[in-house]
């Protein structure tokens, strides 16, 4: 069912219901204001061309596509939604934006460079060259090649010698001149070009993706006193601008852009060789030239920018195409005729219908939603049975649950035979760097929206920066793909206080000053503290420091996420051959942390809680008994799981122990690799040394899970890949311990154990004791990654999907409805979210929508990078994420602040 921002007739919902599958999921990318008396048949369009198109844009650095005819998104797939660098297509936006004041006579286009004032540094302007009209910038035809802000090196290049063309005599396209008019703009109207463009157009077209304090700036430099202006833009947003100009300047009732502008700006009035010609910076179609194997028809013209930004306006189709690279990232680029191939492939999909200019613009009644999610059954995240409802949303809220029939939605989502869930909740995430990134697409989170997670909670493990307010106003300033909950890093303050001088109990003194500094974290709105006593510095606190800050965060409500001081019989740190014997079993750190939860009264999160190593297998048992009693005992004791039996360090395992890499052996260069197989050979050949090697290697064999659960997942030898370390034992009629030393001393040299191994150190029998029950939220403890990363844990794509699928589907340890309650209100009761993590009235409309017969995880060892299937729609904060099983980078989340009354 297609969404828009229009009449939402019964015409258009049945005119899209006959459409091909694949268009009709595509269909749903609100762009127009249009309310039309036609409506294009999207069965006019072939679905086999499209997707020929689409698979075409794969092969390029393509980062997202809409295509739109009468008004319609006829397809669109990749990130729509995320705000991208527009480099040059910002001076369509700019010439746009002049129209309205030439027309009142504001601006007088005849004007020259000395009746305005301008000039620019040293060497300055000649009188030849202030004789250059507004006009003449506006064409590129100034005749001033004084260096300018953001120019490109073919720019440069190009630049002819300063006197060498008087103005508008010779045209050449630079960055002075629209630099210049940016300036010229400004003293004119008195207005930021970025005030006027968020009232002129972005407001009054609905931009959905467009926020002024993120998505603009002013460049200043040394090269010229006019600053640069550059934008970001989603593609949905750009494509609307599109379909503004299309349509003479007009959008509903109101004429945003004089008509007579946009026939005078997309004129030509310099040939551009094989581009066509040059209007007021837009570039335009000329005899049908303008890129590279395609020809469009006449009054064709197109925006451009650096490295693949195509906004392609065709009025005689009234087709609008925006093509989009994400210039966030290294090396992308799509040339001109790589462009054309795809424009032409699109071009040859359309149908070849009459009426093809855009109809009469009609009156309509606006919508009482902004979504409507139709048909589905409501699963409300508290447990209980599912229900058949409509779900309405208004300004990011839930408004409404029931029958919904009569009401009409700006955006409409067909969620008839799937289920309708409150947004998951992760309660271990380490999403915090990505989220920072300068990278839209790793911001906006794709592997883990298209999971269903709308909330993360970060700063995990005790680490984070100690500055959360930075963090927050970092992530506000750039914008995010999700809700963050922030909690501050007990290994974070241990260390900010104690310095290197950390292997050791803190002081009194230095407990205080841990204890001052989390308060104020608390205070300005964290949700908790997270404590990685396993790591350092974390793991030289004692149960007295634990307790002090654990009651610091009680004061505010708030919550303790602690990752263990161990997670089986012993610490991951710990090596027979250099570590006493008597160290802290799982057992031991879950008692510790019920003393500290019954003191201080906090509430506490054991945090994926696991029974690693086979000596340990089993003891899921107890550890769960422990829990119950505690939280019989009224203690708000609690537990989150990723739902795998193999961990985060599983992946990168080393069976070799790093002693015996030596010190000196870590370090490379590009003239000296390490040589850890001769270094391993060295210890061999020390009696001494060599026992004590082999029981460090027994000893990790064993909490790694046993040999026949560690697996060979990179090798030299491709024929070793999969097979266990036991399987490779027996081939060659050794040991384990044995055919890891081997795998060292015959695999490659330069890599610490030779090759890359996954161990699966838990049982399935443990990982199903702790899903079943009630006090375990889920979690994925997942960072962001994009496909173009390394290895990765299955669970960064995969956790929540799986929750779902492997154990309440397939083995039925719970109902669908359980599995939702884990991942949404548990994890909001346990952090005391009152607006999140269920459906219903007056909650956020953080939302899933998916297919109970579909949905499942695909990442695994050896293709991990790989999303999850049957999330069909993510909504974050009332705004798609997720459309059709794609993410479309969308940049909704917010930071939230705690939601508590003190104790104090």
């Amino acid at each position: 069912m297609p969404s828009r921002i229009s009449n939402g007739s019964n015409i258009l919902r049945n005119a899209w219901r006959s459409a091909p599958a694949r268009l009709l999921m595509r269909a749903s990318i609100v762009v127009c204001a249009l309310a039309t008396s036609f409506v294009a048949d999207a069965s006019d369009w072939s679905e086999e061309r499209l997707n020929e198109a689409h698979a075409f844009s794969k092969t390029l650095d393509t980062a997202a596509v809409v295509i739109m005819q009468h008004g319609e998104v006829v397809d669109q797939w990749g990130a729509v939604a995320m705000p991208l660098k527009c480099h040059s297509t910002r001076k369509s936006l700019l010439s746009a934006l002049f129209g309205l004041p030439v027309e009142e006579g504001t601006i007088d286009l005849n004007r020259t460079l000395k009746q305005l004032g301008v000039n620019d540094n040293e060497p300055s302007l000649t009188d030849v060259e202030r004789q250059a009209t507004i006009r003449d910038l506006l064409k590129a035809r100034s005749g001033v090649y004084h260096p300018a802000l953001f120019e490109t090196k073919s720019m440069a290049a190009r630049r002819p010698k300063r006197g060498s063309h008087a103005p508008n005599t010779f045209w050449y396209y630079n960055n002075w001149d629209f630099n210049v008019l940016c300036s010229i703009f400004e003293n004119l109207t008195g207005r930021s070009i970025f005030e006027e463009f968020e009232a002129r157009i972005a407001s009054p077209l609905g931009m959905q993706d467009f926020r002024r304090d993120r998505d603009t700036r002013y460049v200043t430099g040394e090269d010229s006193v006019h600053p640069a202006y550059p934008f970001r833009l989603s593609t949905r947003d750009l494509a609307r601008f599109g379909q503004l100009m299309l349509q003479d300047g007009r959008w509903g009732d109101q004429q945003l852009v004089p008509e007579s502008w946009v026939r005078e700006s997309t004129a030509s009035y310099s040939d551009a060789g094989q581009s066509g010609g040059y209007g007021y910076m837009w570039w335009i179609a000329v005899d049908g030239v303008h890129f590279p194997g395609v020809m469009l028809p006449k009054g064709s013209y197109s925006a451009r920018g650096y490295r693949g930004q195509y906004l392609v306006v065709i009025p005689e189709w009234d087709i609008v195409v925006c093509h989009r690279v994400n210039s966030f990232q290294k090396g992308t680029v799509i040339s001109k005729s790589d462009f054309g191939k795809l424009l032409a492939l699109i071009l040859e999909a359309r149908g070849k219908e009459k009426n093809a200019r855009h109809p009469q613009v009609t009156k309509a009644l606006a919508p009482a939603f902004d979504v409507i999610i139709r048909g589905g059954d409501v699963i409300d995240g508290t447990g209980k049975q599912r229900f058949r409802a409509d779900v309405g949303i208004v300004n990011g809220t839930i408004t409404q649950i029931g029958e919904l029939e009569t009401e009409r939605g700006i955006n409409e989502i067909d969620a008839t035979g799937k289920l309708v869930c409150p947004g998951f909740i992760d309660m271990h995430s380490h999403a915090d760097r990505g989220l920072v990134s300068d990278d839209p697409a790793r911001r906006s989170a794709p592997n883990l929206i298209t999971q269903g997670i709308t909330t993360v909670v970060v700063n995990q493990d005790g680490g984070g920066p100690l500055d959360l307010g930075q963090q927050r106003r970092s992530m506000q300033r750039l914008g995010i793909g999700m809700n963050v909950i922030q909690t501050l890093g007990h290994g974070t303050i241990r260390g900010e206080i104690m310095g290197n001088d950390h292997q050791r109990p803190a002081s009194p003194d230095e407990i205080a000053r841990m204890q001052q500094r989390l308060h104020s974290a608390m205070e300005d709105g964290a949700f908790g503290m997270s404590a990685g006593l396993e790591y350092v510095p974390g793991r030289w606190s004692t149960p007295r420091e634990m307790e002090a800050l654990a009651g610091t965060v009680a004061e505010f409500n708030g919550v303790y996420i602690v990752h263990e001081r161990s997670s089986g019989s012993r610490p991951m740190w710990y090596l027979p051959s250099r570590d006493p014997a008597d160290q802290p079993s799982m057992l031991d750190n879950l008692r510790e942390l019920m003393l500290i939860t019954d003191m201080t009264k906090v509430t506490t999160v054991a945090t994926h809680i696991k029974a690693r190593g086979t000596d340990f297998w089993g003891s899921s048992g107890e550890m769960n008994a422990l829990i119950r009693g505690a939280r019989s005992r009224g203690l708000r004791f609690y537990a989150d799981q990723y739902p795998y039996n193999t961990s985060g360090t599983d992946g990168r395992i080393v069976l070799i122990p790093a002693w015996a890499a030596g010190a000196d052996w870590t370090e490379s260069s590009a003239d000296t690799q390490p040589d850890y197989a001769a270094r391993l050979q060295a210890i061999l050949d020390d009696d001494s040394l060599s026992t004590e090697l082999r029981s460090d290697i027994d000893y990790e064999i064993t909490r790694r899970g046993g040999a026949k659960s560690i697996v060979i997942v990179e090798h030299d030898k491709k024929k070793l890949i999969g097979r266990s370390l036991a399987e490779f034992a027996a081939s060659i009629d050794v040991s384990p311990v044995d055919a890891a030393i081997k795998l060292q001393l015959d695999g490659k040299r330069t890599q610490r154990g030779g090759c890359r191994l996954r161990a699966y150190s838990m049982s399935e029998a443990d990982v199903e004791a702790f899903a079943k029950t009630p006090w375990t939220a889920t979690s994925s403890d997942a960072r962001i990654v994009l496909p173009s990363d390394g290895p990765v844990h299955p669970r960064f794509y995969g956790a929540f999907p799986r929750k779902i699928r492997h154990y309440a589907t397939d083995r039925k340890l719970f109902s669908i409805e359980e599995a939702v309650r884990v991942s949404t209100s548990l994890p909001a009761e346990i952090l005391r979210l009152k607006d999140r993590g269920v459906l219903r009235k007056g909650t956020a409309a953080d939302i899933v929508v998916f297919d109970p017969s579909r949905i499942r995880d695909k990442a695994d060892a050896f293709n991990p990078h790989q999303y999850s299937e049957g999330v069909e729609c993510v909504l974050v904060n009332g705004r798609i994420a997720v459309e059709s099983e794609e993410w479309l980078g969308c940049l909704a989340g917010r930071v939230l602040n705690a939601q508590r009354d003190t104790k104090q």
